[in-house]
């Protein structure tokens, strides 16, 4: 009898230990890297689900143009210019920042909402997961158009850097 008290009580404290785990458990898809895509993933709680999803969209939108942004400085550091010329850097990130604003809330992106998932939390509501994905490609694409139209201004150097840098991308 005292064995099989034990092994309840061992079900018990499993069962509460592996509910607890369920809790904070987040998607597989979450944080995950897509081939030839930038990708933004968001989570947020609220009681009411609506909300939650709300409150996570919000985040992953605010989250994107910092992502964009890296993305940018990494592909035109890995494949433009020199590490360590920082008048270029200065520059480029002032260059960043006006497209994913522009981006962000002027042009009609095509952006996809990736998986939007949903979880309760015992006794708070509901947690929400979202995923935004931009192709590369298309970012690229509307990077060379925001070049060509944009009235920024900007350094001749910094412009040749740029232009060798998306030629590909100009010529198709």
């Amino acid at each position: 009898m005292k064995n099989l008290l034990i092994l309840l009580m061992l079900i018990i404290i499993t069962s509460c230990s592996v509910n607890k785990q369920l809790d904070h458990a987040k998607p597989l898809w979450f944080n995950a890297q897509v081939d030839g895509f930038i990708v933004s993933c968001a989570e947020a709680e609220n009681p009411d689900e609506y909300l939650a999803r709300l409150a996570a969209k919000n985040i992953a939108f605010q989250t994107y143009s910092i992502t964009i942004n890296k993305y940018l400085n990494s592909y035109v550091a890995e494949n433009c210019i020199t590490p360590g010329d920082e008048t270029i850097q200065a520059e480029l990130d002032k260059v960043f920042n006006h497209f994913t604003n522009y981006l962000m809330n002027v042009a009609d992106v095509q952006m996809e909402m990736g998986e939007v998932f949903v979880t309760p939390i015992r006794g708070k509501g509901k947690r929400c997961y979202v995923q935004l994905k931009i192709e590369q490609k298309y970012l690229h694409e509307e990077f060379v158009e925001f070049l060509k139209t944009s009235d920024l201004y900007m350094n001749l150097k910094l412009k040749a850097v740029l232009k060798e840098c998306f030629k590909d991308i100009q010529k198709g």
